[in-house]
């Protein structure tokens, strides 16, 4: 899709309760969509893919495709409270966004999924043009920080610590 083995790229999370989270991309256009899934339906080539299982692994909490019209991979997940938060990669024009979106530009992109996964609570594009956002750390605020590579001029924040011509780029997304 975007880089080397896009596909086998995955996220693995658990909760308190010990249910499991997996998030990925999928070309399969009948992964087991529960009903009400924010994303019923497959987008494009690849999609991403977010699996909410019980602690056995035995029952399917939810299932949801998110992305847009072209291809979309997510690379982590992490819980943010009861929401997940994803990062990857899109190249779809239009991969659903919030209505707070900090951008809507670049590939790059974080998404937190509803506890239930019927809703986006928030999504943003990062960058400038071909970003990956790779992985999520969240700390105890719930602030979110993204990882990822860049091959354009990444813009930083003012007075972020910037590396002239750097590939990876870090940033801080505060909840609300």
């Amino acid at each position: 899709a975007f880089h080397d083995n896009d596909e086998n790229k995955v996220g693995l999370c658990t909760d308190p309760q010990g249910n499991i989270y997996v998030a990925s991309s999928t070309q399969s256009k009948d992964i087991p969509v529960t009903p009400g899934a924010f994303q019923a339906v497959h987008g494009s080539t690849y999609d991403g893919c977010i699996f909410k299982f019980n602690r056995s692994c035995s029952s399917i909490i939810y299932c949801t495709y998110l992305g847009g019209n072209h291809i979309d991979c997510i690379y982590d997940c992490k819980l943010a409270g009861n929401n997940l938060v994803v990062c990857g990669r899109t190249r779809s024009e239009d991969f659903p966004l919030g209505f707070n979106a900090y951008s809507d530009t670049g590939n790059a992109f974080v998404s937190i999924l509803s506890a239930n996964g019927q809703f986006l609570m928030a999504s943003t594009r990062l960058g400038l043009h071909t970003e990956s956002a790779l992985k999520i750390g969240i700390d105890d605020n719930n602030n979110i920080f993204v990882c990822g590579n860049n091959d354009t001029a990444f813009v930083p924040s003012a007075g972020a610590y910037f590396e002239p011509n750097g590939k990876i780029f870090i940033a801080k997304l505060t909840p609300g």
